[in-house]
């Protein structure tokens, strides 16, 4: 019997509730090709979607809850060689790199700032959280060297600082991404090189003046790198496809040394073009990116939905029958999901594509309050929560297996049994709160509980 994972009933019926909009949405003009790169929700609701028309026009839309147009604003002339990320740090405030540039625009998708960048791979500024300020990578030579150099920029994105991170008198070094960690500094990922040969890749940890924390190498397992993202226990996460085995999705989870605490391998992807991943409210993470459509070469808009211990819980495929590209995907203010991409139109071409699913991946309200009349039948309770020793856990079902992780994905207790009722002794686990797995014959349900 296919097992589907068991969500929060209150939450669930929270979302039904409050009439959550859901849809799929085309919008484009005959005959040009419009991309949406990427879609963020505003405090009243509404989408804003950055995206490019006609190969070189960037382009600022906004749409309402339920995915309509409500204006369309022309922000500059672009190249199209690059996909483009939006980011709003303070509200009303947006930020796009672009062809080596900040830029800074406002509503009305009226440029303020120019400022330039030297990116890698990823086109993301990480945003410095005590200043509103923004971090960025670039490069020096140092004696005969190429060095790592971390740019402090303002909101306004005028440069305040240039740090060079000169610790290595051996190897060359070239900065892909940098991210702020919840401890206040920032992890930088990169390659590095001697006498012009690859040696392999490594993170290093600086504090806010470009000082070295440690650097720690990293072998990289045939996995192609696609994103990298900072987790909210000051760890971070790699996430990308392996090339030799079927493009399957690779998520590899560090804590706050650079140890590697998780290396999840998950389904076939073919992830090759855009790929995101980023953390959920529950610990989790939501992955997009382009999937082959099975026995063709088009592609798909794919969206997977991974447990904080890389447990895969659900996955939407999303597309016609030619290419359709992914843009983004971000959680939304009801627990759901927005996405943004591309969908061939046929005699058309490409429209840009917007999406908004529930917390369960439905883009069909009728499905999520089917999910939560099925949830309503079901017996599942777990207690006491918090608690200092003992956890008790009754469902309708027969459990077959309990398993509980801590918020680094490390399993710290696991348990078999065929009852329907079981008690864990948390004794030995140190305070805090843990995620505890109840797998039954059918289902899969999940529980945070606070150890004290």
């Amino acid at each position: 019997m296919k097992k589907f994972l068991l969500i929060n009933l209150l939450s669930l019926s929270f979302l039904m509730s409050n009439a959550q909009a859901l849809f799929e949405r085309t919008f484009g003009t005959v005959y040009y090709y419009e991309y949406g790169f990427d879609a963020i929700q505003q405090s009243d609701s509404s989408y804003l979607l950055l995206g490019l028309y006609d190969f070189g026009v960037m382009k600022f839309i906004k749409f309402s809850k339920a995915g309509n147009l409500i204006w369309d604003h022309t922000v500059a002339t672009v190249p199209n060689s690059s996909y483009y990320y939006l980011s709003e740090p303070t509200p009303n405030n947006f930020y796009v790199c672009s062809n080596g540039q900040i830029r800074k625009f406002d509503l009305a998708g009226t440029t303020q700032v120019l400022a330039p960048y030297s990116m890698g791979f990823d086109q993301r500024l990480s945003y410095v959280s005590n200043d509103s300020g923004l971090i960025g990578l670039g490069n020096a030579t140092l004696n005969g060297l190429s060095k790592v150099v971390m740019i402090k920029y303002n909101k306004m994105a005028v440069v305040q600082r240039r740090d060079t991170l000169d610790f290595d008198s051996i190897y060359s070094y070239s900065g892909s991404s940098i991210k702020q960690l919840s401890d206040g500094n920032f992890v930088i990922f990169g390659s590095k090189e001697i006498g012009g040969f690859s040696a392999g890749y490594e993170f290093i940890k600086a504090d806010s003046a470009g000082n070295v924390i440690w650097q720690s190498n990293y072998n990289n397992d045939s996995i192609i790198v696609k994103d990298f993202i900072a987790t909210n226990d000051s760890g971070f996460v790699l996430a990308g496809v392996n090339p030799l085995d079927s493009f399957k999705l690779m998520i590899k989870r560090f804590n706050a040394f650079g140890n590697l605490v998780g290396d999840y391998t998950l389904l076939p992807s073919n992830g090759l073009y855009r790929f995101q991943i980023s953390q959920t409210r529950d610990n989790g993470f939501i992955i997009g990116c382009d999937i082959h459509r099975p026995g063709s070469f088009d592609m798909d808009l794919y969206v997977a939905k991974i447990s904080a211990n890389g447990m895969y819980q659900w996955s939407r495929n999303f597309g016609g029958t030619h290419y359709d590209y992914m843009g983004s995907v971000r959680q939304t203010l009801d627990e759901g999901y927005i996405i943004c991409g591309a969908k061939f139109i046929p005699g058309n071409n490409d429209d840009y594509f917007l999406i908004k699913m529930d917390s369960v991946g439905n883009t069909d309200p009728l499905l999520t309050e089917a999910f939560v009349n099925s949830l309503e039948k079901d017996e599942f309770s777990v207690y006491p929560n918090p608690t200092s020793s003992n956890l008790t856990i009754s469902t309708s079902e027969k459990i077959k297996e309990i398993k509980v992780f801590n918020l680094l994905g490390e399993e710290k207790l696991t348990l078999k049994l065929n009852e329907k009722e079981a008690t864990l002794n948390l004794r030995s686990l140190v305070k805090g709160i843990y995620t505890v797995e109840i797998i039954t014959e059918n289902s899969i349900r999940i529980k945070k509980v606070l150890k004290e």
